[in-house]
């Protein structure tokens, strides 16, 4: 016959909050992408962490997400140097979403500034990443391979004049090749002038 368990008590949290709790450091691990060594050789050392590890012999610790969110962040401002850990970058990701609806009740300074911190840390972690890039270097590069592709295009009706039949009058060619080269140029400075606008 299999064991039954007892069902657990659950307390009803306070209107509004986040009720989010790992109770393993495995699911801490996963959370944060960070590895077992880092939560517990320097998270749980650190005092003002808020989260506290299983007592020996037992096997549920407790792990609030949120106020752990809220102290990488803290930690992280802390920091002059360097990029923003992947840790602090999810606690910024997860707090922007909880903290919208806040920040649309409470629009006051320290508000204000948690936001822009947390914008700036998303700018830093998409620059480790290399998502964003200048706008410069790409538009550099489409204006190289456009060089490339005008190039490229410009020898076609070279290429097609040569395979037009023998007898066929040179004048008659040499206006294919004229005609097809406006429509080329025609075709690349219409991209161009798409890339000023963009």
């Amino acid at each position: 016959m299999p064991r039954r368990t007892k069902p657990t008590k659950t307390k009803v949290p306070p209107k509004g909050a986040q009720t989010e709790v790992a109770k393993t450091i495995g699911e801490l691990c996963s959370y944060y992408d960070v590895t077992r060594n880092t939560i517990t050789s320097h998270w749980l050392k650190d005092k003002s962490f808020p989260g506290k590890a299983a007592p020996e012999g037992k096997r549920n610790g407790y792990f609030p997400i949120r106020q752990i969110d809220e102290w990488l962040l803290n930690r992280e401002r802390l920091r002059t140097q360097g990029p923003p850990s992947k840790a602090a970058a999810k606690a910024a990701d997860r707090l922007g979403v909880a903290n919208s609806k806040q920040a649309d009740n409470d629009d006051s300074d320290k508000a204000r500034k948690l936001r822009a911190e947390m914008q700036l840390a998303e700018i830093k972690v998409n620059e480790r990443r290399r998502i964003l890039v200048d706008r410069d270097v790409v538009r550099g590069e489409i204006l190289r391979q456009h060089s490339i592709m005008r190039q490229t295009f410009l020898q076609l009706p070279h290429m097609l004049a040569d395979v037009l039949p023998v007898d066929l009058d040179p004048a008659i060619k040499a206006d294919f090749v004229r005609r097809s080269e406006v429509v080329v140029d025609k075709a690349c400075n219409s991209f161009l002038e798409a890339l000023e606008k963009a």
